[in-house]
């Protein structure tokens, strides 16, 4: 079915139904997790690359497959999301995502 979002105001909410997620942990999970918690400190999501990563979901998709592909077109991301981040070794975790995802 093919939809238009009508212009003129947001009859969907603000940003036209833009929402907000926000990401809680324990109190003391920095400190407990330091580099668990570097990472989730650097996810950063806007409704836009939220959209391109569910609309392969909707066309059913597995979520897994849909995020691995986008990464792959998408490795910019890396950048900011792995910045500080270590893999269990202690190396820059940037390298070995990367290898992983044949990048």
């Amino acid at each position: 079915m093919k939809l238009n979002y009508l212009s003129g105001g947001d009859v969907f909410g603000p940003n036209y139904g833009e929402a907000r997620v926000y990401t809680l942990t324990n109190p003391d999970f920095l400190t407990r997790c330091p580099n668990a918690g570097k990472l989730v400190q650097n996810l950063h999501f806007t409704t836009d690359l939220e959209n391109r990563l569910m609309q392969p979901v909707m066309n059913k998709e597995r979520p897994s497959e849909a995020a691995k592909a986008y990464l792959k077109k998408n490795p910019q991301l890396f950048d900011s999301w792995l910045a500080g981040v270590k893999t269990v070794d202690g190396k820059d975790d940037l390298p070995a995502v990367k290898q992983y995802l044949g990048l």
